[in-house]
């Protein structure tokens, strides 16, 4: 049976079936291309660098702006007698040497006595070694460490007038010596192993601890460590700029906590917000993704006004509504309002998404910007090579982001411009248009200051030990706990993009803290230390 709006194939004429098919065709490719898309998000790689094709290297133009290409060495060459060879590239395979670094221990096998012998009766004699190396371990070894303390008193009476006096630590009266307690943090913070682990592993050595006794070592360490942190915090928001991001975490719910609305929930979702300035990261911990935690970190009141003088000068975000307290809050008169910096790499994923569903407009919205990340590399390179850095780096990327960034930043607000007009509200693709244009302001400001980077992409790669961490220890166990992390998160990832061992930084800083006079907490950080300890 067929109605109006189902007619019978056999009613149709032929331009009719065939623009049928036509449209059959189209709205199956379109679905396939939803599919991929999908299957992409759920099991390619999440990197965002793209797989090189041969035409990528043989473009001249980019839609009418010269791309400039960067020069390809001259290959070496061999001139033989016959004819002409290209030096072939080292593999980079092969058996390579064990590091000199390693402590180094010799074992001699010796020979028997009957290989001593040669063939005709003579005695041999040791002519050398044949030697080899190798790397191996010896698993950690877990000891009880009893220590004495004498006491000295009168002969006569037996009486006691002094006791030589108690180690500093981090764990006063407890069972665990400090280079435990920072072996513990290390695995937890730094290496992304959960305490249920550990305690597994020690417990299978012999150590009989439990949950509570590993827990309260990393609240009260956190604790001494505490005051580095705070410091660490105004090193970083003293820089002029300063990245921030915020990742969510799970937080496990007491079950006392429990609402009536929600009597079994036992886990919400808390926020740790990432903040990055002079080689140094401050992450902070929240209940919530709000503007509060915004205000919290850059102290600004709820009511009255803000006088932000020596703190960020440019705050690089996504676009992000949480961070706007920087731009609307009520600031003092004659104080320079923080600047607002935006990522072009968060634009250009959410072009790249409708690229993939293949929107060609799209495309050629991510071809341009990544004409800028190219340009940026360009640059530099070009800083590296002729050793430049500072001010000298800043003015010499200024000038080239003028003549080079300029015009394709000019195109892409073009092209902007043309698109909006061919997409309805409610369109993905006019949800990004506008998205670019109402951030606008804050993703050129890089044209104008050399000193500002073109994306966020630093403090997301900061992020990544949280990630990969969370992906582990699933949860933080209460809103204090979340905090304890937070410290030693800022603390071993400062020491990370420093390039200084954490392991050497903790094991220097933790006699000095848990004295009787500990420094002051600014001398402590890893920038303030970081001459010290790289020179070790």
């Amino acid at each position: 049976m067929t109605t109006a709006t189902s007619p019978q194939l056999t009613d149709l004429t032929k331009e009719e079936l065939v623009a049928m098919v036509a449209a059959a065709r189209a709205e199956l490719a379109e679905t396939e291309a939803k599919l991929q898309y999908v299957l992409a998000k759920m099991y390619a790689p999440s990197s965002e660098k793209r797989p090189y094709k041969e035409e990528d290297g043989k473009q001249e133009d980019l839609f009418g702006v010269p791309v400039q290409q960067d020069p390809e060495p001259p290959p070496q060459t061999i001139t033989v007698p016959a004819h002409e060879r290209e030096r072939s590239k080292p593999k980079g395979h092969g058996r390579q040497p064990v590091s000199r670094e390693l402590p180094t221990e010799e074992r001699i096998i010796a020979a028997t006595e009957a290989d001593k012998i040669g063939p005709n009766g003579e005695a041999l004699v040791l002519l050398g070694y044949e030697t080899s190396e190798k790397i191996d371990v010896t698993p950690e070894t877990l000891r009880r460490l009893i220590t004495k303390r004498e006491r000295w008193g009168l002969a006569d009476t037996r009486e006691t007038l002094i006791t030589a006096p108690v180690e500093a630590c981090l764990v006063p009266k407890g069972k665990a010596t400090d280079a435990f307690v920072l072996d513990v943090i290390l695995k937890k913070f730094h290496m992304g192993l959960p305490l249920g682990r550990q305690l597994m592993d020690l417990n299978h050595r012999g150590a009989q601890l439990s949950d509570s006794f590993m827990s309260d070592l990393i609240k009260q360490t956190a604790e001494r460590f505490r005051p580095i942190w705070a410091a660490l915090r105004s090193q970083v928001l003293q820089n002029r700029v300063v990245y921030a991001d915020e990742t969510p975490i799970r937080q496990l719910i007491p079950a006392k906590q429990a609402t009536a609305e929600h009597p079994d929930r036992r886990v919400r979702t808390s926020y740790f917000w990432a903040w990055l300035g002079g080689g140094q990261f401050y992450l902070h911990y929240g209940l919530t993704r709000s503007q509060d935690e915004v205000r919290k970190v850059l102290g600004i009141p709820e009511d009255g006004e803000w006088d932000p003088d020596g703190l960020i000068a440019f705050l690089v975000t996504d676009g992000y509504a949480g961070y706007n307290p920087v731009l609307t809050c009520a600031v003092k008169a004659d104080v320079a309002r923080i600047l607002r910096v935006f990522c072009w790499a968060h634009v250009r994923r959410r072009f790249l998404t409708c690229a993939e569903r293949g929107d060609a407009n799209a495309r050629q919205l991510v071809a341009f910007i990544a004409e800028l990340f190219r340009i940026e590399k360009a640059i530099r390179k070009e800083n590296e090579k002729d050793d430049r850095s500072g001010a000298a780096a800043d003015v010499f990327r200024l000038e080239r982001r003028q003549r080079d960034s300029a015009p394709i930043v000019a195109q892409i607000r073009t092209l902007i411009d043309r698109f909006v007009p061919c997409y309805t509200a409610g369109r993905e693709m006019a949800e990004h248009l506008a998205y670019t244009l109402r951030l606008w302001d804050g993703l050129t400001l890089f044209l104008s200051h050399g000193e500002l980077p073109t994306d966020n992409n630093a403090s997301e790669r900061s992020l990544r030990p949280i990630v990969v961490g969370r992906k582990n220890w699933l949860f933080v166990g209460s809103e204090d706990s979340g905090e304890w992390a937070a410290i030693f998160f800022s603390l071993i990832e400062s020491c990370r993009m420093l390039k200084i061992d954490p392991r050497r930084y903790l094991a220097y800083v933790t006699p000095l803290i848990v004295g009787e006079h500990p420094p002051e907490a600014s001398t402590l950080t890893p920038l303030a230390l970081r001459a010290e300890l790289i020179k070790r």
